[in-house]
């Protein structure tokens, strides 16, 4: 019998997937004068990451970490009209802000439009709920995106860190 030389692979590091708090910001809010309000159902079984960015020049203004089963509501948002991209999956990379294990990239084929106006005894605004889940005869679809295309930002709010 030869002696099989012993082979030095890594280790698999065993710990838990990291999750973040739920409605944690992944990037400072921008533009967060507004009125408008955006709730976030996350039925899946999966932790996501939600962005919202404006439909023209395509400038994340919001970035927020939705925890399986929950759900999130954004405030403040400026009137204008805004896709929806979100990113799922599970043990989420604080540097890279991205997801280590399992992740999908989606993105809502109808832009959401946020609008106030002053009316006599106060200011209307709008207010939209989105579930991530599908539901029964639901009015928007969701479409499969590559990692680029979530990451691909105009402005601060990319998959990378702000500059200060």
């Amino acid at each position: 019998l030869q002696a099989v030389p012993a082979l030095n692979l890594p280790k698999e590091i065993s710990r838990e997937p990291v999750s973040l708090p739920n409605g944690t910001n992944l990037i400072p809010p921008q533009d967060a004068e507004g009125l408008g309000e955006l709730k976030i159902s996350n039925y899946t079984g999966s932790d996501a990451a939600v962005k919202l960015k404006t439909s023209v020049g395509r400038t994340t203004v919001r970035f927020v970490y939705v925890r399986a089963r929950s759900d999130v509501t954004v405030s403040k948002i400026v009137p204008g009209e805004y896709i929806l991209q979100f990113a799922t999956g599970s043990d989420w990379d604080a540097n890279d802000l991205a997801f280590r294990r399992d992740p999908a990239f989606a993105v809502f084929d109808k832009a959401l439009a946020f609008s106030e106006k002053q009316v006599e005894d106060g200011t209307v605004y709008s207010t939209h709920e989105v579930t991530l889940h599908a539901v029964p005869n639901g009015n928007i679809r969701k479409k499969t995106i590559s990692p680029e295309e979530f990451t691909d930002d105009v402005g601060t709010g990319g998959n990378r860190r702000p500059q200060r």
